[in-house]
């Protein structure tokens, strides 16, 4: 009995896997990006699968793309002023679209770039996903990484909170990807003792 308990949990969890919500999003060409975005984008798809998510990325104006394609636009040479420290933010109301700074990412963190670009990715799509611009005290929606969490996304164990996976998939159901707040949510980086960075999440200000 315990056994056949044992294989239908298994069998639960294994097609509760294979159950994902497909999205398309796109990366806007911008010339003298200085971090690998093609590594960037395979490992944010990866991360997307834990939450239950079929993450498509496809070339910015393809035919026939879904209507709530969410576009990325990199952006360089942002004035420090604007977003200050501020290495991403998802854009309000409109809800499909996503800045990052892919300078700041590289001047930040030059030996992960393409591992904390991922991430930030990541984070700002469930943001856009959930409809929310909340964290959580641990794991890819934490306000505040630090550099444990950076030697985490090293190893691959910083993931989603089963939390955060709710709120992902509760706003996929709602089929309405807008954010609730006229202001973004931001990736924040801080330098670390040793010239590594950190990255935060800060609550949007007015």
């Amino acid at each position: 009995m315990k056994l056949t308990t044992l294989m239908l949990i298994l069998l639960a969890q294994a097609s509760a896997a294979q159950t994902h919500s497909e999205i398309q999003a796109c990366v806007q060409t911008t010339p003298n990006v200085s971090v690998d975005l093609p590594r960037a984008k395979y490992l944010s798809a990866g991360l997307l699968a834990s939450a239950g998510v079929a993450l498509q990325w496809i070339p910015c104006g393809q035919r026939g793309h879904r209507p709530d394609l969410i576009v990325i636009e990199p952006r360089n040479g942002v004035p420090e002023f604007i977003h200050p420290g501020a290495l991403a933010y998802a854009m309000a109301f409109t809800g499909t679209q996503i800045v990052v700074m892919p300078d700041r990412v590289k001047k930040t963190y030059p030996e992960y770039s393409a591992l904390v670009l991922a991430y930030v990715l990541a984070h700002e799509l469930a943001h856009v996903l959930s409809r929310t611009e909340s964290h959580s005290a641990s794991g890819i929606m934490k306000a505040n990484w630090n550099l444990r969490d950076l030697n985490e996304m090293v190893r691959g164990t910083l993931g989603f909170t089963a939390d955060d996976i709710q709120l992902i998939q509760s706003g996929l159901a709602s089929g309405n990807r807008s954010l609730n707040s006229d202001t973004a949510s931001k990736a924040i980086a801080q330098p670390l003792p040793g010239g590594r960075g950190s990255a935060r999440t800060s609550e949007p200000r007015p």
